[in-house]
């Protein structure tokens, strides 16, 4: 089920799951088959063009509705927030990072995110909202360290 991968994928690469649970309670409400307006896709809305650069960087070979497979979109997600938590030093830039693309990030880690669009700040506020709400309540539920870094 999706909550044990989740856990998996999380001890794979050292994330927090309620990171990951918050990240994909904003983009996708927990639906695996959602599509976003901009072509994202899947429980963790990952774009096309991210994940064949992300299969490109894991050595394998992506193909059309792998984003559809809970298990694939999940490692994904987690391989490309594994790979922001090594550029981005806070839990708002590595948000930035995943919503709006590195790019944004680099260029607003120094400014904040007072300066970016509505819809990031919209975004990382809300993911979080999720991360606060979902560490009160699943803490004792989540067997390993919550803390971020």
């Amino acid at each position: 089920n999706i909550a044990e991968f989740n856990l998996y994928v999380c001890e794979k690469y050292d994330l927090n799951p309620v990171l990951l649970l918050a990240i994909q309670r904003q983009e996708s409400r927990f639906n695996s088959s959602a599509v976003s307006s901009a072509g994202a896709e899947g429980l963790c809305q990952i774009t096309r063009l991210t994940a064949k650069i992300l299969c490109e960087s894991k050595g394998i070979q992506y193909y059309n509705g792998m984003l559809m497979d809970y298990r694939k979109n999940t490692d994904l997600s987690a391989t490309y927030i594994n790979y922001l938590k090594t550029e981005f030093n806070s839990l708002e830039e590595i948000l930035i990072g995943y919503n709006a693309g590195p790019k944004w990030a680099y260029r607003f880690k120094n400014i904040g995110i007072d300066k970016m669009p509505q819809e990031t700040r919209q975004y990382v506020k809300s993911v979080l909202g999720f991360y606060s709400d979902f560490n009160e309540h699943l803490a004792f539920y989540i067997p390993i360290n919550i803390n971020e870094r």
